[in-house]
Order: structure tokens, then C-alpha cells, then sequence
């Protein structure tokens, strides 16, 4: 900085002008005439792809890295020379061939940019802003030929970067978290329930568009198929939780050779139902409580109910009903493994009665099921090996499922999320419901995941194919209208079409996310331009002197 008279301070501005018009008629010069490249070697179309991509690939110092390779294999070239070559290469590749070299350039930087982006999550940066705004800079120091080009590369692809990442973040469709959690499960999902629910403008517009379109002639059909798939696989997917106490958490692939994959609604429950059954029954028949487990059954619930707090009028009478239902199970001193079953049946049943009473009755349905619970540890204690308490649990699943399938009823057992939900609610033993209220409730969480992504969708009887059939029986000439729309939606939502639109759909939002290569590669221009502009700013005035700033 340095204090100027006016007169000095005018003859520096007219100096800095003349000065700019050289540097911009140059600059004009030389953006008007190619850039010579005589000097650079010949190279192959696949090279030239190569090394583009490469360039991507190593966020932008693959010329440095072939540089320093080449300078290193061949000591006749110095690296200067080496990373000059290879910059000239790719100047001359994007100038001659444009879309393949940047577009090789942007498609390279995409495996670096996914793994950049899980490293980075790993080290607890969150959000596709910050992500974005790292790898643009990172892209963009790589990319910059010189410390300043560095610099001012790296900050400005930084600001680029996090605000592209951001706005594709927020208008562009990508699947969601929750989406990708229901499409690991097997639920094979439309677009816009994989879309959907995230507060992105586009994912949320192509998710109410499904919804608005099931009643389009021709798009329908094909439409609410789909969305009956998902909910199949949704049915399929809660059956295998609802299996998993005894099958364990086995892949979908497995669980196929388990249920059959091609079973649904009804036909599905009835095999689940038998497979659990068939479980059971080899498991009961090597189970049972002889004399001595008996004795020690009634002690503990004797124990139990002592313990308990209520009026020893509610205690006399629980042990009286518990005491029955032993000896009804009772035969020949001994109590078989289908007795067993049926004793904890008809305790869960006494204590459902219950859960409907006034006064501290009510209580007692807590009692009973502390009984259930001590009938299974009973059970397992004199029988070791048995897996009874998994199947137990698994009963529980698949009664719930059960209650589900008939709320189908009119959809041949193909039950929607909501039915899910309150048969989940139906089936809770717990007072009040207190389990369903705070969502412990067994394969509750599949179902609230669920609904926020499958939504409402309740299948009906045919209502867009009703439609269809009437139109064209009173006007047959109707159905060429409708049969563009037809094949492009059975194309979009039919077999492999889900998946394939569903990429497409979120390719724009993945490019602009994962590919560094696009902020840097415009920072670098940024970065060239504001090498070549000088920047006046007049700090204070004091007296008849100016203090004059470059910047």
C-alpha cells in the first residue's frame, strides 16, 4: 500500500487501464484463436479417455501423477516438462472433444467421490452440503495449475461444490435412507415411494403424481400393479420377521427356499402358518414337565402371586383359576408339550378377560402374564434344548399377521400397511395398549417404516381395469387412445422397469452429489479468470493524498 498525490493516483489508473486492455485484447486473442498444441505429442482417442478419467478419478492431479511417473521412468524428461505434456494433452482432448473429455473427466471422479463421501462420513461429517463443499475443494485445488490457481481453486470449489450438492439435495429425486432400508428387505418399491417423504421438491412431486394417477386409463393398471407388488413384499417381509425367532435373520434369497417366493395373500399365510405349526409340533413332542416340574410350576406361581400387589380377595381367586388349568393339563402325572401350549393359551386368554374389568381387576392382566411368562422359564428350565420360548414369540408374529389377513379379506389376504398396524394393536396383551403406545409392540417399527414410505395404499377390486373394459366396450376405437400411455406405463413400473426408472430419475441428483470434477472444473475457470482482472479500491481520503489498494 502506498500514498498517492491525485495526480499520481490518476496517472496509476490510466497506467492500470492501459495495462487491462493489453492483457484483455490477448486474452480475447487468444480466446478467439485455438490454442497451439504443436508442441504436444500425438496421442489415441482410448488414451485420451483414459487419462480424462484418471484426471477425475484422482480429484485432479492425475497430470502431476503421470508427470511424476513419466519423469521417473524416462530420466531424458524433467517432471515440469512431463506434467506440461500431460496438461497439454487434456487442454487439447477437451478443446477437440469436449462432451467425452469432460464427461470422461466427471464419470471418473465418481468412485473417488462415493468413497471420499463414506470416509468422510465415517470421520463424522454430516450432510451433503458439507460433503459436497470438501470435495469441490479438494477437486479444485487438484485442478489448479499454480499455488494462486490452487487457492483460489480449492476455496471457490468449495463454495461451489456445497451449494450444488446442496440445491441437488434439496430439488432433485434421490432415494431415500428409509426407501433403501424397504428395498434391502426384498419390497420392491415404485419411484415415488422410493422418492417420496425426504423434503425434496422433485422426489415429493413424482410421489403425488403416483398417487393422482391410479385412476388414468391406461397408466392406472399398470400403476396400481405395482404399488400392490410393494405391498406383497411388504406382507412377505413381515411374515419373515414375524418367522425370525425360529428361522434367525436369514437372507431373502434363503427365506425364498423356506416360504416359496411366488405365494401371496392368503395362499402365503397358509404356508407360513403350517411351516410354524410343523416347528411346534417337533418341538412339543419333545417336550413336557413330569411330577417334580409340575410341583415346581405351582410353587412359583404360588410366588408370583404372593408377591404381587392386590387384594388377597383377587389373589385367592387367580389361584384357584391357575391351579384348575394345571390339573386340566395334568394327565398321568405329567404335562405333554401340546398341554403346555394350550395351558399358556388359556393363561393369555384369563388374562385378556381381564384387561376389560373395573377396579383392581384390571391389574390382574398383568399378573397373568408375569404367570405366562413364568409357565416358559418353567418349561425351559426342565427342558434345556427346547426352543420353546422362539416359538413362542414367533406365534405371537404370526397371530398378529394372521389378524392382518383377514382385515384383507375382500383383497384375497393381501393386507395393507394401516391393517398391519391395528392388527399389531389388536394383538397387544399389554394394559391399555401400553406397549403399541411407546412402539415396543413385536414388528412394530417394520410397520411404522413402512407406512412412511408404502403410505395408505389400501388395494381395491380392479377399479382402473373396470374402467378400461367399460370404455372400450362402448367405444372400441377408444382403446388406440389410451395405448401409448399403457405401454409407457407397464415400461416404467413393470419387471425391471421400477429399477431402471428409478435410476434414471436420480441420476441428475447422484452426478451433481458425487462428482467433485463438476465444481472444480468451474472453479478452475473462475480461478483463471480472476488471475487475469486487477482490482482497484480507494481505502480513505486524508488531505489532498489517497491511500490506492491493489486487491
Amino acid at each position: 500500500m502506498a500514498e498517492l498525490t491525485v495526480e499520481e493516483m490518476l496517472q496509476a489508473i490510466n497506467e492500470a487501464k492501459n495495462k487491462n486492455n493489453v492483457s484483455s485484447n490477448t486474452a480475447n486473442n487468444t480466446t478467439n484463436n485455438k490454442k497451439d498444441f504443436s508442441k504436444i505429442e500425438d496421442t489415441s482417442l482410448t488414451s485420451d479417455i483414459l487419462r480424462a478419467g484418471g484426471q477425475g478419478l484422482s480429484f485432479g492431479f492425475g497430470d502431476e501423477i503421470e508427470g511424476f511417473v513419466r519423469s521417473i521412468a524416462n530420466k531424458d524428461i524433467s517432471y515440469e516438462d512431463a506434467v506440461s505434456q500431460a496438461r497439454g494433452k487434456l487442454d487439447r482432448f477437451r478443446e477437440e472433444n469436449p462432451v467425452l473429455a469432460y464427461g470422461s473427466e466427471i464419470a471418473g471422479s465418481l468412485p473417488s467421490a462415493v468413497a471420499g463421501g463414506v470416509g468422510l462420513a465415517r470421520l463424522g461429517v454430516k450432510g451433503a452440503m458439507k460433503i459436497g463443499g470438501i470435495q469441490g475443494a479438494g477437486y479444485g485445488v487438484g485442478a489448479g495449475e499454480d499455488v494462486e490457481g490452487r487457492v483460489i481453486g480449492g476455496a471457490t470449489g468449495g463454495v461451489l461444490g456445497g451449494a450444488i450438492s446442496g440445491v441437488a439435495q434439496k430439488v432433485l429425486p434421490k432415494t431415500t435412507e428409509l426407501a433403501k432400508k424397504m428395498m434391502n428387505k426384498g419390497i420392491r418399491l415404485t419411484p415415488g415411494q422410493s422418492f417420496g417423504g425426504a423434503k425434496n421438491i422433485t422426489g415429493d412431486f413424482i410421489q403425488g403424481l403416483e398417487d393422482s394417477s391410479t385412476s388414468i386409463i391406461g397408466v392406472g393398471s399398470p400403476l396400481q400393479n405395482a404399488k400392490i407388488t410393494a405391498l406383497s413384499d411388504f406382507n412377505r417381509t413381515a411374515i419373515k420377521e414375524a418367522l425370525e425367532p425360529i428361522t434367525g435373520k436369514i437372507t431373502v434369497k434363503e427365506f425364498n427356499k423356506v416360504i416359496p417366493k411366488n405365494l401371496h395373500g392368503n395362499e402365503l399365510f397358509k404356508v407360513a402358518d403350517d411351516f410354524l405349526k410343523s416347528k411346534y409340533d417337533d418341538t412339543l413332542s419333545n417336550v413336557n414337565l413330569d411330577e417334580t416340574g409340575i410341583n415346581f410350576l405351582k410353587n412359583t406361581y404360588l410366588k408370583t402371586i404372593n408377591n404381587f400387589k392386590t387384594p388377597q380377595v383377587n389373589k385367592d381367586k387367580i389361584i384357584i383359576e391357575v391351579l384348575d388349568l394345571i390339573n386340566s393339563a395334568t394327565d398321568k402325572g405329567k404335562i405333554s408339550g401340546i398341554a403346555i401350549k394350550g395351558l399358556e393359551r388359556d393363561i393369555g386368554a384369563l388374562a385378556k378377560s381381564y384387561s376389560t374389568s373395573k377396579g383392581s381387576e384390571i391389574f390382574l392382566t398383568r399378573l397373568l402374564n408375569a404367570l405366562k411368562t413364568d409357565t416358559g422359564k418353567v418349561v425351559r428350565g426342565f427342558n434345556p434344548s427346547s426352543n420353546l420360548q422362539q416359538l413362542n414369540l414367533a406365534n405371537v408374529g404370526m397371530n398378529t399377521i394372521g389378524k392382518a389377513v383377514l382385515k384383507g379379506n375382500k383383497t384375497e389376504g393381501i393386507f395393507s400397511v394401516n391393517q398391519f398396524l391395528d392388527a399389531i394393536k389388536q394383538n397387544d396383551p399389554s394394559i391399555n395398549k401400553i406397549l403399541t403406545k411407546t412402539g415396543k409392540n413385536f414388528l412394530q417399527d417394520l410397520g411404522t417404516d413402512a407406512q412412511k414410505v408404502l403410505g395408505g395404499y389400501t388395494p381395491d377390486s380392479g377399479t382402473a381395469s373396470r374402467l378400461v373394459s367399460s370404455n372400450v366396450a362402448s367405444d372400441p376405437a377408444s382403446i388406440i387412445r389410451f395405448l401409448p400411455a399403457s405401454i409407457a406405463s407397464n415400461l416404467i413400473y413393470g419387471g425391471m422397469g421400477r429399477p431402471v426408472t428409478r435410476g434414471l430419475l436420480q441420476a441428475p441428483n447422484q452426478a451433481l452429489r458425487n462428482t467433485p470434477a463438476v465444481s472444480g472444473l468451474l472453479s478452475t475457470n473462475v480461478s483463471n479468470r480472476g488471475q487475469q482482472q486487477w482490482q482497484y479500491q480507494i481505502i480513505k481520503p486524508q488531505h489532498h493524498k489517497i491511500q490506492l489498494s491493489m486487491v
